[in-house]
């Protein structure tokens, strides 16, 4: 879906703000994302006490996009009078059922498309990984089976250990979820073992609880939301900026704004909630924290301009 919504940018006759839009647009929450939501709601938030967890993460891609449009147009990359935005609507009529169903049918053969080659791919070469030691011996599923997957897990992992879902699983889950985000959970079905199962199946939640703590896992949630999209989204991404290291900044980008979020919120929520005692990352936190506060509360460069030529005047 996030691949539709870039082409969609080519009417946008301020360029500055067609890569801004085009920067944060990845953000909103798409139908692969809202699944993995579903799937902490269910196992990590279930009961009448974890009714926000859904509302918020839809909301803070929303909430994302208003603040990352802040700062990026307060900065001298995309400073500048926005472009008066002016949308000719057509006229409104009841949808012909043919249409509805053609449309219905495109959609859901796209899914299928999508769902038996990318998925399906990704889940083979997950359970592949998974199944072959670093000598390239077929090796048991087991906690240290030392399987390629759980080494490059494991490697990675403290890279996020300061956002709180520093296992290995997690992590591995994270980086497939560059491929297509509706693999993340099923991700988690093939390393625990259990294959192709039901995210609300029992066994499913039993392990999703081992490694996750409700602060750990709104804030892989975020960071999963906000970063890096899809494959599809990111290649639709790099046709529009027509431009590789634009590409590579909004990339890069993404990834930073979703870490930085997600660290905020690990940080600041073990110690609300689960009461341990801050460390050196919550002090990072906070100037991270600080700095998103100043580029979002801070007078852009052009009105400070203005003001001192009104002043001399």
């Amino acid at each position: 879906m996030l691949s539709s919504w870039y082409y969609g940018y080519k009417d946008n006759e301020n360029e500055n703000d067609r890569k801004m839009t085009i920067i944060v647009a990845s953000f909103m929450p798409c139908g692969a994302k809202t699944e993995i939501i579903a799937f902490f709601a269910a196992s990590i938030f279930a009961g009448s006490r974890g009714w926000w967890f859904a509302p918020v993460c839809y909301f803070s891609g929303i909430l994302a996009v208003i603040i990352s449009g802040i700062m990026l147009k307060k900065t001298k990359a995309f400073s500048g009078d926005p472009a008066p935005f002016v949308m000719e609507l057509p006229e409104y009529h009841i949808p012909v059922a043919s249409n509805v169903l053609r449309t219905v049918w495109d959609r859901v053969k796209a899914f299928i498309i999508k769902a038996g080659t990318i998925i399906l791919l990704a889940t083979i070469v997950i359970w592949f990984l998974q199944n072959i030691s670093t000598n390239f011996e077929f090796v048991e599923f087991s906690s240290d089976s030392h399987s390629i997957l759980e080494t490059i897990g494991k490697t990675i992992a403290p890279i996020f250990t300061p956002t709180g879902f520093g296992h290995w699983a997690a992590t591995v889950a994270t980086v497939s979820g560059l491929v297509a985000k509706e693999v993340v959970v099923s991700t988690f079905g093939v390393v625990a073992g259990l294959g192709d199962i039901d995210s609300t199946d029992p066994s499913m939640i039993k392990y999703a609880q081992s490694i996750f703590t409700p602060v750990s896992a709104l804030s892989f949630m975020l960071f999963n939301q906000l970063c890096i999209p899809c494959f599809a989204a990111t290649g639709a991404m790099r046709e529009e900026m027509n431009d590789k290291k634009w590409a590579c900044f909004t990339l890069i980008y993404q990834s930073l704004f979703a870490y930085a979020i997600a660290l905020i919120v690990y940080q600041f929520g073990s110690i609300l909630v689960l009461k341990t005692a801050p460390t050196i990352w919550t002090f990072i936190a906070g100037v991270v924290l600080l700095f998103m506060l100043y580029m979002l509360f801070r007078k852009p460069k052009m009105v400070k301009v203005e003001a001192k030529r009104a002043v001399s005047d």
